[in-house]
């Protein structure tokens, strides 16, 4: 690790990638009086609100296909995302061997959408003052440059994480409660459009009552009340207390997968962190070849970063381990098994980064 570096101009900055050619290059998010001085002695003035949203911290069902653990103790091995503690052995060290594909990136482009919707209609974030990049791998990072947010310390930001995750959300603190009207006792909670966590999770009801009831831990007779209402009618109406068999408990515990789903999964550690290193945007992230690069807010939704952040030309040949199938540009490429072949250098830097192949001299 080459740090506490500093550069006046991009130029000397550039000279110093060539010179070290490092496979990651990352850069401060916080702001010092002297940045090339060792930690207790930088004087740290302030940092810029940075979030973090990571296809491996999402529970995608894509994972099983493509991604691989090894419990590095006793060599267990199984698909998808590593357990916390090796089902055999019961040991926590593991290994783990990731992938990421469409499936990955358009939930991580989706989560980056409800935060962006988060810090500009709840938090009043102006957006001039913010910027949304890609990772150059299974993400985006966003940040937020302002004065006044700069000086917040840890609390301050990890109320910020905890609010845009809607940890600890009480329903009844956001209206949601059981009245007496005129002797009948009747459930009254937000409504659809209402500003905060209130319209939100509203929106998050209606997503998942579109799921099979009994996923969500209702009665045979609730997920058949379910299915018989028209979904298209049934916020146009006191919704609450009209559904037979729904009481208190059952709205309650809805409200709360409604939050989960409405929230955005942040990584908090990112977002808390006043001292915290980050990508360089447009430099290649050393996990897959790809760019890291700024996505104009305009743009987020038609951006493909399996087209747009691709930085290599040409032919390389290499011999491919054990590869999934995959897509780059507008080519399908793989599954490879123990085989040597001809790619275009974007797709081979992949597989090279990823450990995957070994290039043929």
């Amino acid at each position: 690790m080459v740090r506490h570096r500093a550069f006046r101009d991009p130029s000397v900055l550039l000279g110093a990638i060539r010179d070290l050619i490092p496979a990651h290059t990352y850069f401060s998010t916080a702001y010092y009086q002297e940045p090339t001085a060792a930690m207790e002695e930088k004087g740290w003035k302030g940092a810029d609100l940075v979030f973090d949203i990571d296809a491996d911290h999402l529970d995608t069902p894509c994972k099983p296909s493509h991604d691989k653990w090894k419990c590095k103790a006793c060599g267990t091995v199984g698909n998808g995302g590593a357990p916390r503690i090796c089902p055999k052995c019961k040991n926590d060290r593991m290994e783990e061997q990731t992938w990421l594909c469409d499936q990955c990136l358009r939930q991580a482009k989706e989560e980056t959408t409800k935060l962006l919707e988060i810090l500009y209609s709840d938090l009043g974030v102006e957006p001039s003052n913010l910027r949304i990049f890609f990772s150059g791998h299974r993400g985006y990072h966003v940040h937020v440059y302002s004065t006044q947010l700069q000086v917040m310390g840890e609390e301050e930001r990890r109320e910020i994480a905890s609010y845009v995750l809607g940890q600890a959300l009480d329903p009844q603190l956001h209206e949601l409660n059981e009245v007496n009207v005129g002797g009948v006792k009747v459930i009254e909670g937000p409504q659809l459009g209402q500003p905060g966590w209130r319209g939100r999770m509203v929106e998050g009801i209606y997503d998942v009552l579109s799921e099979e009831g009994e996923r969500l831990g209702l009665s045979p007779a609730q997920v058949k009340t379910i299915k018989t209402q028209d979904r298209d009618e049934f916020f146009k109406r006191p919704f609450w207390s009209s559904v037979k068999g729904f009481g208190l408990s059952t709205w309650k515990n809805l409200s709360v997968k409604a939050v989960d789903r409405r929230s955005a999964k942040i990584d908090t550690v990112v977002t808390t962190d006043v001292h915290r290193l980050i990508r360089l945007p447009g430099t290649l992230n050393g996990h897959t070849g790809l760019l890291t690069m700024q996505v104009p807010r305009e743009r987020l939704d038609e951006f493909d970063p399996f087209r747009d952040s691709l930085a290599f030309h040409g032919e390389m040949r290499v011999r491919v381990k054990d590869a999934p199938q995959f897509r780059l540009a507008e080519r399908q490429f793989g599954p490879y098994l123990n085989e040597e072949v001809e790619l275009p250098s974007y797709a081979a830097m992949l597989l090279l980064c990823k450990r995957r192949a070994e290039p043929v001299i």
